[in-house]
């Protein structure tokens, strides 16, 4: 969008960038979904990834790119607020123990639904409507320019929970706990 009001009202380009975000959000959802059935673990944990997993659902339609591109920063910065204030007030209002661990997940996708809702909110607001039919060519210029990001962002977060993960395939959770809690 790059600081173009145009082509935030350009039903096209919008459309394009939010049907593409929505594919690629649902294919994310599936994929974490057939690699939890295939997880050697309990239950319970299967259970808490699904339920952190429908955030991404929730994340689909999240136009906090527009407001960037536009440099309308005020409602980013108002909607990390939400997202934030609706988790803590879930948790501190509801979670009395760690028999209650899943109840996170429940509130940890609410705060991403009314992250996400606020901004689009603001985006029909702003822009007049909101577009959800794709253009073929301009999805395949998004992709392409995303994709360097897009790569460096997955290797990043790979590198970064290598650790974590390792412990998780060859220890046990309480070795997990820790070093989660001292990184």
């Amino acid at each position: 969008i790059a600081i173009d009001n145009k082509r935030l009202k350009n039903t096209s380009y919008t459309g394009s960038a939010i049907s593409l975000r929505a594919a690629m959000g649902v294919l994310s959802f599936l994929l974490l979904v057939a690699i939890t059935i295939f997880l050697k673990s309990e239950q319970e944990l299967k259970t808490l990834i699904l339920i952190y997993g429908t955030s991404i659902l929730f994340l689909l339609l999240n136009v906090e790119w527009a407001f960037q591109g536009i440099e309308r920063m005020e409602y980013c910065g108002i909607s990390y607020l939400i997202r934030e204030g609706v988790f803590a007030i879930l948790v501190f209002s509801f979670i009395r123990g760690k028999n209650q661990i899943l109840f996170a997940g429940f509130f940890y996708s609410a705060s991403r639904l009314a992250y996400s809702g606020y901004l689009l909110y603001k985006f029909f607001k702003v822009s007049g409507k909101i577009p959800l039919a794709a253009d073929p060519a301009i999805c395949k210029t998004l992709l392409k320019n995303a994709a360097p990001i897009g790569l460096i962002y997955i290797f990043s977060q790979v590198i970064w929970n290598f650790g974590l993960i390792s412990l998780g395939i060859w220890e046990t959770k309480e070795s997990v706990g820790y070093y989660n809690a001292a990184l």
